[in-house]
Order: C-alpha cells, then structure tokens, then sequence
C-alpha cells in the first residue's frame, strides 16, 4: 500500500517532534422548525414527525482530529465514533506535533484488532494540516494507533451496528501492547459494548 509505513518506523518517525494545543471536531446536530404557536418541533412534513431525540454520547461524525494536548499527550478527538458503512472518515492533524494513523493490523507490525475481511491502513507522518481519508465499507469494530500509542494514543470507529461478538476490536487487548495503550483499549471497549447494547458510551 502506497505510504504505508510499519510500527517500527512510525516509532523512530516520533522523533523530536515539536507539541502543540490540540482542538476538538465536532459533529452535526439535528434541525428543527418554529410552529405558529411558537413550540419547537422536529424538521419534517408536519405529520408523524419522529419525537425529538437525545443527541448520543458517541458521535457520528466523519471527521478525526490528532493533535497534542495542553499537557503534550498526543491523542485522538474523539476517540471514539461510529459512523454508517461506505463513510469516508477524514483524519486531519490539529497541532504542529507530527501524527500518524495506522490500523491495528498485522500489515503494521500489530495485532488485527480490525475486522478480518477489512483493509488495512497507514497514513504518511504529517504535520500541520495534514489529512488523510480512509472509507470504512464493512460493518465492524476499527482500532487504530498513532505515533504515540505507548502513551496511549489510541482510538476506534464503530461502523454499523455489528454484533460484538467474534469482533477482533473488542477482544481483549493483546499482553505485547504497551500498557497505556492497553488501558485505553480496554476503556474504548466497554464504552463500544455499551454503545452495541442500546445505551450510551
């Protein structure tokens, strides 16, 4: 695959990269109209309009940031999405720090954490506003890493509503990970059950 690069070299790219402030994407909030009697309904033709709905605690949003916070951690926002299949997802980098996306995949050097019938992928190591674009056509759990993963720079997209089991991104996570990426794993897989069983993550 053009640009991919192994884990190995995505850890010497570290290097002495500069930090930098992180900031947040956001995603998109629903729509509404004004009655005449000045109530607030959902957007629509007026009749059988859907109640109005609780935004979800994970996002659906088709955008990535990577970034440093203000302590200098590198890191996904959010770390944790779910979109629909055949969404394009963009990562795009928010800091001057150097960043990486790379699937947990054994293309790179890592553990499949992604489902099996998936394409793996690694973006270069960019800087400044850097993006990369991946589509996401299989419904299924996505676990991916950065540059940074020892520190715990790790993130997941939900695709669908898969069924978790047999789902080798909620397994758990593999004894040769470093430790914060292992704790950060196992955080994003009890918010993905949740999210999986009807509730919020």
């Amino acid at each position: 695959m053009t640009g991919q690069r192994t884990r190995r070299g995505a850890l010497r790219a570290i290097g002495a990269a500069g930090l930098a402030g992180a900031t947040a994407i956001a995603g998109c909030a629903g729509t509404s109209s004004v009655d005449a009697d000045g109530t607030t309904s959902p957007a629509g033709d007026g009749t059988d309009a859907p109640p109005a709905t609780t935004e979800p605690a994970v996002p659906r949003t088709d955008s990535v940031g990577m970034g440093c916070d203000a302590s200098g951690e590198y890191q996904f926002v959010p770390a944790l999405i779910r979109v629909e299949p055949g969404t394009t997802v963009s990562f795009g980098v928010t800091s001057q720090c150097r960043q990486q996306t790379l699937a947990y995949h054994p293309d790179n050097d890592a553990p499949l954490r992604i489902p099996e019938a998936a394409e793996s992928w690694s973006s270069d190591a960019m800087q400044r506003s850097g993006t990369f674009e991946y589509t996401f056509e299989l419904a299924g759990v996505y676990d991916y890493f950065g540059l940074s993963e020892a520190t715990g720079q790790v993130g997941s997209v939900v695709v669908g509503s898969p069924d978790p089991d047999g789902q080798p991104g909620l397994a758990e996570p593999q004894s040769d990970l470093p430790d914060p990426a292992k704790t950060a794993l196992t955080e994003l897989n009890e918010r993905t059950r949740a999210l999986l069983d009807g509730g919020n993550a």
